[in-house]
């Protein structure tokens, strides 16, 4: 990642330590480069709580536990895209050799190294170290940053493998042995796990042979009995796209290995859904199965294509409301925006000077006869050039989402939700959709700790629903751990009856 210097300035830093000077820094720019940082971390409590780790952080040793504890803090904005990396954990060298999935309010193991017994895959979580898995979630949860709890738990599996994080949580007492109390067939069993370097997964569940996640970021099967088109919609990216991913995010010694890697990797998005669409017309098509299950996010634009290829109105709501922060963060990553953003600010202000940081509140369009949700796309604002699409898809639209629809993916199917243009099947997502994103990066000076902060707010087109925790689908389906293990999708079933 390139390095950045924001130019900030710490009083006294003769007498802090590298922890102390680093979060008074972390403190800075987030106040700088968020757009509403104590909407859901009071002014008061943000100061109070900055004055207590000061503190803590006068005498501190250990570094993950000054990873945890900054994560911790920054978890408090409940905005899932800002975050700390935290690669004590995350890099952790041991873990346990188990794979949880969370079915509704339940944990169950899905996977396990092969010297285990097969037996255990199905169990079902109760306990861990004799804490109840409920008890165990809350204690744990202070540490993810997140919109909803659906978000939370589905982070929380992982860490439930790591046995730096379990010690620190003082959910083990030591980073060694982990009990688990399992129930399977009504049976109460206490597991005993060790960490381990290498794991040699049974990979004991069955594939669904149709839906389970591929390797490329796009790819659809055609049942033309059915009249049907899978489409698994796995990144909101593609070829070009990824380059400005690479440009923003990277160092430019990385950028050429990087961007051929990609170029092979991800299709130009346009050319596919070009190609895709044609197939679907000449199979007679009536009905396209989008999974979103499996997509985190990317850039944004992608669904706006995908749209742009379908005969929905023009006339259809984008966000319902729209915020930036300028910050010097965001005019080093974004330079062309800045720009842009400051000289449209003073073309409307000419008596004022424009200031940094400042939150600019962007206008809802006005829907008059000019208006297209399509504008930026056709007035050429995106990366693609797009012509005139003939013959556009007139069949149904069905959404498959999930607890880790995410981000860009989140703002596509909130869009098709509220301007009803699909039925939305599987289970609630993983993020608020009225929320933040669209993240800067940066690192901390000192310890080099490299950090994510949203600096946009984004509303619903639909703002009756902006307190919404989730997006809930039309039909709600949850798999059960029988599905998993017997390789069947009924989400994936369901849709294909509709």
């Amino acid at each position: 990642m390139q390095s950045r210097d924001l130019n900030i300035k710490i009083e006294n830093s003769e007498n802090l330590n590298s922890y102390q000077k680093d979060f008074i820094y972390l403190t800075k720019v987030l106040e700088d480069s968020h757009p509403n940082i104590y909407q859901n971390f009071p002014k008061d409590d943000f100061e109070t709580e900055k004055e207590k780790l000061l503190q803590e952080f006068k005498n501190l040793e250990n570094e993950t536990e000054y990873q945890i504890k900054l994560q911790q803090f920054v978890a408090r904005i409940d905005d899932a895209h800002t975050s700390v990396v935290m690669n004590h954990l995350t890099g952790c060298e041991k873990k346990y050799p188990v794979r949880f999935i969370w079915i509704m309010e339940n944990l169950y193991i899905i996977d396990l190294d092969k010297k285990l017994p097969e037996e255990w895959i199905g169990s079902q979580i109760v306990e861990i170290n004799n804490i109840p898995i409920e008890e165990c979630v809350e204690i744990c949860e202070s540490i993810i940053s997140a919109e909803n709890d659906i978000w939370k738990k589905a982070q929380l599996k992982e860490y439930f493998r790591n046995p730096v994080f379990l010690k620190f949580m003082k959910i083990t007492d030591s980073a060694d042995s982990l009990l688990l109390t399992t129930v399977k067939n009504e049976e109460e069993e206490i597991i005993t796990l060790y960490p381990q370097k290498k794991v040699k997964w049974r990979d004991y569940i069955p594939k669904n042979e149709i839906t389970d996640k591929k390797i490329k970021p796009h790819s659809y099967e055609i049942f033309q009995n059915e009249k049907t088109c899978y489409y698994q919609f796995n990144w909101f990216l593609d070829r070009s796209t990824s380059k400005r991913l690479v440009k923003t995010l990277f160092q430019w010694y990385l950028r050429p290995y990087l961007n051929c890697l990609f170029h092979f990797y991800f299709p130009n998005y346009n050319k596919f859904l070009k190609n895709m669409f044609e197939d679907m017309r000449e199979k007679n098509v009536e009905k396209i199965i989008i999974d979103l299950r499996y997509n985190s996010g990317g850039n944004s634009s992608l669904g706006d294509l995908f749209l742009y290829y379908c005969n929905i109105p023009k006339t259809i709501d984008g966000s319902s409301s729209s915020a930036i922060k300028i910050s010097e963060l965001q005019r080093q990553m974004y330079p062309k925006i800045f720009e842009s953003s400051k000289n449209s600010y003073l073309e409307e202000n000419p008596d004022k000077e424009f200031e940094v940081p400042q939150l600019i509140e962007n206008e809802t369009e006005i829907k008059d006869e000019n208006y297209s949700y399509f504008n930026n796309l056709e007035k050429g604002n995106y990366v693609w050039k797009v012509n005139p699409v003939e013959n556009k898809f007139e069949g149904d639209i069905i959404l498959l989402v999930g607890p880790n629809t995410f981000s860009s993916a989140s703002d596509f199917a909130t869009v098709i939700s509220d301007n009803k243009l699909a039925t939305l099947v599987g289970e609630p997502i993983g993020q608020k959709p009225t929320s933040f994103g669209d993240i800067l990066v940066f690192n901390l000076p000192e310890t080099n700790l490299k950090i994510s902060v949203s600096h946009k707010s984004f509303g619903r087109p639909d703002p009756a629903k902006d307190d919404d925790p989730t997006l809930y689908p039309d039909i709600e389906i949850y798999p059960t751990i029988e599905d998993l293990l017997d390789g069947k999708d009924p989400v994936f079933e369901k849709a294909m009856k509709l």
